[in-house]
This record gives C-alpha cells, structure tokens and sequence, in this order.
C-alpha cells in the first residue's frame, strides 16, 4: 500500500505519524522542509530522506507557497498514492493542493480543530472559511481527536456518509530518555496564549497558592496576544518566570522535562497537543473540565480534572499534586502510560491503514 503524508503543518506530529505508518506501508513524506528541520525528530526524518522518501517545499512567501503547490501534485502523480493524509488548514494554496489530491487520490483530511477557537484562530477561520469548506469537500475521510472533536465535527452538516475516525493525539515532543523529575514543584503552563487558554484563571488560582504559602514554581513558555497584558500581574507573584516567544522543539523537550506537570485551565478546548507532550514527557496535567480534554485527561491516572472557572478548585488541585510526592509519582505513571499504550503512534497507524484497506478497490 502506498500513502501520502503531507504535511502543511504539525511537523512533529507529522514525522511521527508517518514514520509508524511506513512501518506497514511504503510511505512518501511531503513537507515544509523549514518546519521539519526546526521541529520534528531529526533521526525519523533522515531515515526518510535516506529511503528517499522525503519531499520538501517552502511556504514562508507567496512565491514559494505557489511553487509548494505544484510541488506537491508533481510528487503525488508520480507516487501514485492509495491514499493522502493532509492537514486542514485555512489557507488558499492548502485548498488547492487539496483540490487537486481529490483529483489523484482518495484523501483522509485531519481535522484538528473542527470548530475555531476564540481569538487568531477564529480570525483566520472566518477570513477563509471557504478554504476549510472547500478542504473538506474535497476530502473522502476524516480524521479526529477524541469523541468530543468527532461530534463536533459530525454537527457540521458538511459530512454526509463520509467516515469521521476518532483516533487519540500522539505523543509530541518526546525526549530521547525518560526524563527524570528534578523540579516536582514546578508547573508548567506551555504553547500559545490565546484568549481560550484561561491566563486569568491560572493568575487567580496562583494567588490563591501564594496566600497559602504553598511553595510551587510557575513556568509560563509561549507567546501570544492573552499574555501580554498579564505579565506583569504574573511576574509580581514572585515565584513565575516567563519566556514569551515561539519555543523550538529541543526547548519544548526541556521545559517540560524541567516541570513537574503541566496546567490546561482552558474556558474551551478541543484536541490538545500540549497534553499529548505532556504525557509523551511523563508529565501529568491539571486540566479544566472542557471540551476536548477529559477525553484524554483521565482524573486520578494520568492527572486531575477541576471545573472551569472555577480558581479555587485549580489552586486546591495545584496543592494536592505538590504536597502529595505520591499521588504525583502515580500520575506521572499514568501519563506515561497513556503515551505508550491508547496514544501510541503505532495504534494510529494500524487503525488509519486499515480504515484505508477497506476503500472499495483499494489492492495492497
């Protein structure tokens, strides 16, 4: 079976995904070589490259996102794939490409987001909403993560008798070696900070802690437009340090290596790929109750679920995982577990293969 990988974005994910894939199926990678050379395995993508199996474009400029395009359909012609996972994406040149994959090839579209979050996300959903409406016409699968994103997404009215799989996040931004924990009473709260992330929840819940004298560091790593006006407010509890700007992956790798859990006290959520790190790194996560998120963040295994807006009840969270070594041994078990066995890439890779071995006409 041959498969198309392309990916337009994700790029960690992206090489993980298909590196389990081509261990049962003869696979081509097509990516933003940028993207790839800054964030994904470096090992996993030159066993690519060796197998000559890789393919890169640029997409940083509009010259080269038009020479992207015909790229990426010269490449398909000439593989001549089964089947096509791509990325959804709002943009033009993305929808195009996609056009033309309906063209070549059955395709199965993941969809990450099936509804935009507030804020850029949002922004940028509504300005080229015809991009995603045309992307998932043209798609003959989808593919999502988690059972709230499935029912999202089948709430669309744009699916028809189209398959939705829901498959979980793979593990991102895995260490090489289990990373050891040197700083237990350190939270880390990591990606984009966006307005949905729930920054002033997380602000009143840590000032909650430092009225308790609760001794617990808090690691904020990521820039956006949510942090801005609250760093200062952050800054002055005292025990917060802050890095603002985007955070390549061997840095990613080290924060979360440094932290003693991980913080999502989102007000929405839909997939995370911040807790897919997070277990990847044996880390478990202090989650708010929404969306996406109990999907894979299991209460009392691999961390703890608290009600959404609701400060109290992530500050007493917060506590318990500091002051109790054992129960944040045992969590980080779990997390660590979840990586391994219902999120493993191989698990992904056998149930997308074998949704595709069964498309009419499809020979092996």
């Amino acid at each position: 079976m041959r498969v198309a990988f392309l990916a337009t974005g994700f790029p960690d994910y992206s090489v993980e995904a298909a590196s389990a894939l081509a261990r049962r199926a003869d696979v081509m990678l097509l990516g933003d070589r940028n993207q790839l050379a800054r964030d994904s395995e470096s090992c996993k993508r030159q066993a690519f490259a060796q197998s000559g199996r890789l393919r890169g474009f640029r997409q940083d400029k509009l010259p080269y996102r038009i020479m992207s395009c015909a790229t990426v359909v010269s490449e398909l012609v000439r593989f001549r794939p089964h089947a096509v996972i791509v990325h959804e994406h709002a943009h033009p040149h993305i929808a195009w490409i996609h056009r033309q994959i309906a063209r070549l090839s059955r395709s199965l579209l993941i969809v990450h987001d099936p509804v935009p979050h507030a804020g850029r996300d949002g922004t940028l959903a509504v300005r080229n909403a015809r991009c995603i409406l045309e992307e998932r016409a043209a798609a003959s699968g989808f593919l999502v993560h988690g059972a709230y994103c499935a029912r999202m997404l089948a709430q669309q009215g744009q699916i028809g008798e189209r398959t939705i799989l829901s498959i979980p996040h793979g593990p991102v931004l895995r260490p090489s070696l289990p990373a050891i924990q040197t700083y237990p009473q350190r939270a880390l709260m990591f990606g984009r900070m966006e307005a949905y992330k729930g920054l002033e929840l997380l602000l009143a819940a840590f000032r909650v802690i430092k009225e308790r004298g609760i001794e617990c560091e808090l690691r904020l790593a990521g820039g956006g437009p949510a942090l801005d006006p609250l760093k200062a407010e952050f800054l002055a509890l005292g025990n917060c340090t802050i890095r603002s700007d985007f955070v390549p992956r061997d840095d990613a790798i080290a924060e979360f290596s440094n932290a003693g859990f991980v913080v999502a006290p989102y007000s929405e959520a839909t997939q995370s790929g911040v807790v897919a790190a997070a277990f990847a790194n044996g880390r478990p996560v202090i989650a708010t109750a929404v969306g996406g998120l109990p999907d894979f963040v299991i209460h009392n295994r691999n961390g703890l679920l608290v009600p959404p807006h609701d400060p109290l009840a992530l500050a007493d969270a917060i506590q318990a995982i500091i002051e109790d070594r054992a129960l944040l041994a045992r969590l980080s078990a779990g997390a660590a577990a979840s990586a391994a066995m219902e999120m493993s890439w191989d698990r992904f890779a056998d149930i997308i293969l074998d949704h595709i071995a069964g498309w009419d006409g499809l020979k092996g």
